[in-house]
């Protein structure tokens, strides 16, 4: 004796229901109210998704700056242990880099350790090369950082892209056109 399973008579059941229904028209919107949803589209464009992608880029780019800082920081304490390596490093000044095109005459001793900003206002005093090995650490994290910050930027920019053509679309289908007139090909 065959059984139907259960699954297979709610399958024939909702089968049965879908033929037997009568087709329904789909309601169209009204031109106030794709007029209505043209602009809170384009609002949360304006007001929501293009701020935080400056946000983001500007979280992206402050990253990235930390990182050549760091970057060159290390090549400078690298090139200080060469040097004193060779010639022995006697006192004296150099120019201190401090960004945006802005450098310091600065003092140094061969003698003395170089002191880290390890955040929040704090700072160590550490051999060259524990300021070395900081400085690389803090590189591995702020790559991360980094990696992290970019996938957010390319998130906010493909809702930006898809919010935009969603617009175009929409426009084009308020203004009597079809989907196809609002897209743009690449």
């Amino acid at each position: 004796m065959n059984i139907p399973s259960a699954s297979a008579s709610l399958k024939s059941v909702q089968e049965q229901r879908f033929l037997n229904e009568p087709e329904q028209e789909l309601d169209e919107a009204t031109p106030t109210e794709t007029s209505q949803a043209l602009a809170k589209s384009r609002k949360f464009l304006v007001d929501r998704l293009l701020p935080d992608l400056e946000t983001a880029q500007r979280r992206l780019d402050s990253i990235a700056t930390e990182i050549q800082e760091l970057e060159k920081l290390r090549v400078a304490l690298r090139e200080l242990d060469l040097q004193s390596d060779k010639e022995g490093v006697k006192d004296g000044l150099y120019l201190s880099d401090l960004g945006e095109g802005v450098a310091l005459q600065a003092g140094f001793s061969n003698q003395a350790d170089p002191i880290i900003s390890i955040g929040r206002g704090n700072f160590l005093q550490l051999t060259n090369k524990e300021a070395r090995a900081f400085i690389s650490s803090k590189l591995k994290i702020l790559e991360r950082r980094k990696e992290a910050a970019y996938e957010k930027v390319a998130q906010i920019e493909a809702h930006v892209h898809l919010t935009s053509t969603s617009i175009s679309q929409l426009d084009a289908l308020h203004k009597g056109g079809s989907l196809i007139d609002g897209l743009q090909t690449a």
